[in-house]
């Protein structure tokens, strides 16, 4: 789990950090922005709200969330937000472009960070499943004592 809410959190910063620089913006990160711009709400808070309605279309694909897609809908936006409060704005292109590069690298580790939090959790079960298949077959055969 707190490699889950690194990641996620990282996410976070690295969004803003990208954001602040003026250059450019993550490649799911344009509607929200628009909608900064329409509705004056912040990045964070939209960042929520539209990872909330994407869940809600999940509803007729019968799929449940899981605690990981609940902590991202939460925590990106939540940590974008105080990452964009303390994150000066850069005075130069230079600056610019150094945000940019730290944005996308430190994305990189964030991501690795998540997956591995996932793939982790994922193999884990898979393997207990598998354990308990093992054994409900061994259990179950008829040359077992």
């Amino acid at each position: 789990m707190p490699q889950l809410f690194i990641g996620l959190i990282g996410f976070g910063f690295s969004c803003a950090l990208i954001i602040e620089s003026g250059l450019g913006a993550m490649s799911w990160d344009v509607l929200t922005l628009g909608l900064v711009e329409k509705t004056g709400l912040s990045y964070g808070a939209l960042t929520v709200i539209t990872s909330f309605v994407v869940l809600l279309l999940w509803i007729p694909l019968k799929e449940m969330p899981g605690l990981g897609t609940i902590a991202n809908a939460v925590l990106v936006g939540i940590s974008a937000d105080i990452a964009l409060r303390f994150i000066p704005a850069p005075s130069n292109l230079p600056m610019q472009w150094a945000y940019v590069i730290l944005a996308i690298l430190a994305f990189s580790f964030f991501d690795a960070l998540y997956i591995g939090s996932v793939w982790i959790r994922t193999k884990r079960r898979s393997d207990d499943g598998a354990h308990a298949h093992h054994r409900e077959t061994c259990r179950n055969h008829p040359h077992s004592p």
